[in-house]
This record gives C-alpha cells, sequence and structure tokens, in this order.
C-alpha cells in the first residue's frame, strides 16, 4: 500500500492505491484480524489495458431487482446484529418499513 489518504468532500471516506487499483472505504468497513487488514470496500477501481477491458465487457451484467433485495436484506440483517443500540435499531428498522411501504404503494 502506497499510503492511506482522506476524502474530506465525501464525508471523510478513505482511499489507498495497491498496485494499479484505488480502493475507497469508510473506517466501518475494515476489521484488522492478527496481521491481516480485512475490508468491505464502497468501490475498488482499476486501471484496466485494452485487452483486459475486453475481457470484463464479456462478463459484465446489468444490476436485478432480485441482487439488490439480496444486497438489502443483508444489511438489515447486519444492522439487527449490531452489539448496543436497541433503541435506535428498532426506529431506524420502524423508518425502513414505513418508506418501504411507501414504495410498496407507488409500484
Amino acid at each position: 500500500m502506497k499510503q492511506l489518504c482522506i476524502f474530506q468532500e465525501h464525508g471523510g471516506a478513505l482511499y489507498t492505491e495497491v498496485g494499479r487499483a484505488r480502493i475507497t472505504f469508510f473506517g466501518h468497513q475494515i476489521d484488522i484480524k492478527k496481521n491481516n487488514l480485512v475490508m468491505m470496500p464502497t468501490s475498488v477501481q482499476i486501471s484496466l489495458t485494452e485487452e483486459e477491458v475486453k475481457l470484463f465487457k464479456n462478463y459484465k451484467n446489468p444490476i436485478t431487482p432480485s441482487h439488490v433485495y439480496s444486497r438489502a436484506r443483508s444489511m438489515v440483517y447486519e444492522m439487527y446484529s449490531l452489539n448496543g443500540g436497541s433503541e435506535e435499531k428498532k426506529r431506524l428498522l420502524e423508518s425502513l418499513k414505513k418508506e418501504i411501504n411507501l414504495l410498496i404503494k407507488k409500484i
């Protein structure tokens, strides 16, 4: 890793460059296990050669509703399993439930 930088204009998001990749993440998206850094980054941007661009274009697919559903469901369960803040979690889940019900009515 070269160095750790901060995007102040993006709420303090962090980024680092590893080889041809720029990895952008927030502090809550990392964990340190022994001597390993585990990241669940916001984004990874990799500089590609023309040949690599052609290769990846063969595999690129549009995001489907079921894919987004799976990600959203995972995030809701992640919030539920956080330690502490039971009242805050309940309030946020209730708020999310109301927003989802409003969206269902619009469909």
